[in-house]
């Protein structure tokens, strides 16, 4: 992890609102990752990418505001490690194979999950709602 940057565990014992931040911001970088896959298995188009990251961010953004003056720096150190670690630790490309862009597409998968952050009705399967801005 990067110099400066502790687990979501290690910040609780340090501050709440840390706290609250790095439980949130893992998750969202995560679902940015999977967009970022999704657009590359051409299964996402960049105006539903944007509005699920902009969606999926929210909470993060609101977290942010809560925090004081220097847990500002550290935020944003925070959200730098944990992009480096989703996004240079691993080629996307890897991903994004056809079998990948099979599985990531699947009926009730990780697009669909996805997909409810659009606030659009997404069914797991025929007949079965997905429940609204699930987290894959």
């Amino acid at each position: 992890m990067a110099t400066g940057v502790l687990s979501p565990e290690q910040e609780a014992g340090r501050s709440p609102a840390r706290a609250l931040f790095a439980s949130l911001a893992v998750p969202m970088v995560r679902m940015e990752r999977l967009v970022a896959i999704g657009q590359l298995c051409r299964s996402l188009n960049e105006e539903t990418a944007a509005l699920i990251v902009e969606r999926a961010s929210a909470e993060v953004l609101e977290a942010r505001r809560e925090l004081g003056g220097g847990d500002l720096a550290w935020a944003d150190t925070y959200l730098e490690a944990l992009r480096a670690g989703a996004f240079r630790s691993a080629r996307l490309s890897d991903v994004a194979d056809d079998p990948s862009c099979r599985r990531f597409a699947e009926p009730g998968g990780t697009l669909t999950k996805l997909l409810t952050w659009t606030d659009e009705p997404q069914q797991v399967s025929p007949g079965i709602a997905a429940s609204p801005r699930t987290t894959p």
